[in-house]
């Protein structure tokens, strides 16, 4: 195969993602005669009483609001559906409790998904973006101290609904082969700008989206690193 060239090349994206971490009950299940008593007895994570309390209440009522034919026949979730996920701060699931948000953790979040999902695909999906794919848990890693003042507390509240755009028709998902890039520079007044050349294929929640967050490269001058 290898004489042939019919294997791709792997990016460094992609050989950093097959070589991290190891195997756990997957290799069990993939291996055609899983131990089920080795993995019933594996010390798996409960839920905390906050993330348990929510999806007996908040979880239940969201449901109970949401019926799938309506949704699928307007295209869009009931706005009382919409007013009642912002009001619970289901769109802040993972941001910390310090910036608005719920601060559950990754059980607490996939849960809540599972259920939403189990009922409306769209409303679990809506609930899902803005905590996987969406900015928030970039902004807690990475964001400056004004960034996660100022955006953390209104995506928690849905003031914002952040969309994201990662794929291009080259790059699939793999972020090490985007070409999307932008070019920082100063404007007339001083302001820090970007200006962006991108084209995406995917574009999660980009229909009713007020906060877009782009995957690329940066070309411009690294003096402005830091500063924006």
């Amino acid at each position: 195969m290898d004489k042939l060239k019919l294997m791709p090349v792997i990016s460094d994206t992609e050989r950093v993602a097959l070589e991290a971490g190891s195997t756990w009950i997957d290799a069990e299940l993939f291996s055609g005669r899983p131990n089920f008593q080795r993995i019933l007895s594996e010390p798996y994570r409960a839920l905390s009483v906050d993330e348990q309390s929510f999806i007996d209440n908040q979880v239940e009522k969201v449901c109970a609001l949401t019926t799938d034919w309506e949704v699928c026949q307007n295209g869009d979730l009931p706005k009382p559906v919409w007013d009642y996920i912002k009001k619970e701060l289901f769109l802040g699931m993972i941001i910390p409790k310090e910036y608005g948000g719920l601060g559950f953790s990754a059980l607490g979040h996939s849960a809540v998904i599972a259920k939403l999902t189990s009922y409306s695909t769209t409303l679990g999906v809506t609930c899902m973006v803005p905590n996987s794919l969406g900015p928030a848990e970039l902004l807690i890693h990475y964001g400056t101290d004004k960034h996660k003042s100022y955006y953390l507390p209104r995506l928690a509240r849905g003031d914002e609904i952040p969309c994201f755009a990662l794929t291009e028709p080259q790059a699939g998902s793999d972020a090490g082969s985007l070409v999307s890039s932008g070019t920082l520079f100063r404007g007339p007044d001083g302001q820090l700008m970007i200006r962006l050349n991108w084209e995406k294929t995917l574009h999660h929640l980009g229909s009713g989206g007020d906060s877009h967050w782009f995957g690329g490269s940066h070309q411009g001058p690294g003096k402005y690193f830091g500063s924006w």
